[in-house]
This record gives structure tokens, sequence and C-alpha cells, in this order.
């Protein structure tokens, strides 16, 4: 199994931490490598090796795109453990976090910034990803708060796929200077993260 990233991009770090919690062996390859270590013959590989998308993950002899679609995909295929658990209403709760996260924050700090035109002062480009990291923080403490099933984790006192969205949110607002004091669920929800093996890794790799 092989995972093809972009330094820096917090949504492959949500597939290695995945991958981590499900004990899976992977390798990890820069996404310009990609045409050298798959076969042409499979979808996808030259336009993504010249847009830099990633996650990529290339498993069974399959190259797979898109963050929240990798790790469901890998939920279904390696189920132990389940990450995305409980109910309906759980499991909706859950991809609401996701979906937050993916659709509403990351992409404004990392391809929202990189897609203009004429780049930004430093300063205006920091002020940018803070405003939204804040405004997402603020969506999310809510969401915290208001889920009757929150313990430890974001959901109940186990891991679930939640928090592999959730540790990476923290370490980009971490990374980018928010005062995280405001949400006080986030960062016991991330301290419980960080206290295990799989997240403590990813971090150290995430940050080489």
């Amino acid at each position: 199994m092989e995972l093809f990233v972009r330094p820096g991009c917090a949504l492959s770090h949500t597939v290695r931490l995945a991958l981590r919690l499900k004990g899976l062996d992977y390798e990890v390859h820069e996404i310009g490598d990609l045409p050298h270590l798959v076969s042409p013959r499979l979808p996808f590989h030259e336009v993504l090796a010249e847009t830099r998308t990633t996650p990529v993950l290339h498993d069974l002899h399959r190259c797979y795109i898109q963050s929240h679609a990798i790790t469901e995909y890998l939920d279904e295929q390696y189920p132990d453990p389940v990450l995305l658990v409980g109910t309906a209403r759980d499991r909706v709760q859950a991809r609401s976090l996701i979906e937050v996260i993916t659709t509403g924050i990351l992409p404004l700090i990392d391809d929202g910034i990189d897609a203009v035109p004429t780049p930004w002062p430093a300063d205006r480009a920091m002020n940018w990803r803070r405003h939204w990291l804040e405004r997402g923080c603020r969506v999310i403490e809510s969401m915290l708060g208001d889920n009757p099933a929150r313990g430890r984790f974001s959901h109940g006192d186990s891991p679930t796929l939640g928090d592999c969205y959730l540790a990476p949110l923290v370490w980009a607002a971490e990374r980018y200077g928010l005062d995280l004091a405001p949400f006080p669920t986030i960062r016991a929800v991330q301290d419980a993260c960080m206290a295990l093996p799989e997240f403590a890794e990813v971090a150290l790799e995430v940050d080489a």
C-alpha cells in the first residue's frame, strides 16, 4: 500500500492517521513520484502527477483519491478497528464534522491561498488563514459540545474517523499561530488524541 502526498497537506495526514489506527503497513511518497511508481495503465496517474492533488492511495492495484472517500474505503476494506462507528445518527455527526473541516476550512487555508494569481504579503495570507481557522473552530466547538456521545474523543472514548480529521486541523491551527484557548473542547479532544502513539508518531512525521 502506498500513499502519495504533498508536504504540509493536512488531508493527507488524515489518511496517515486512519492507516496507523488500523495497523496497516504503507509507504509514503511525494506526489511527483507517482508516474515512476504506479503503472501508467492505471487511471488518473498523469493528471494527479500534473495537478499534485493529494492524498492518493494506491492499494490492490488501484489508485484512490479524496481523503474522505479514501478513509471510508479503508474502514470498509479493513474494518478492524471500525472508525466510523455507531448508529446512523452517530455517523452523520462524524461526517458533518469531517465536511466542515474538508470543505469549509482546509481548502481556504491551503488551496485557497495557493490559487491566488498574485501572491499576497505574508501578513495578509496569515490573517486569512487565521480567520478561517478561527471561524471553523467556533463551528466545531459548538458541534462537539452538542454531541451527547462525545467522550474523551470527538465520539466516545476511542478514536474515530472524526478525530483523524480534527487532529491535523489543530496542527494547522498551531502552525499558523491561532490561539486555541477559546476552544476548550477541541483542546481536550486533541490532548486525548496526542496521548496515543499513532497520533504522536504521525505528528512527528508531518513536522519532519
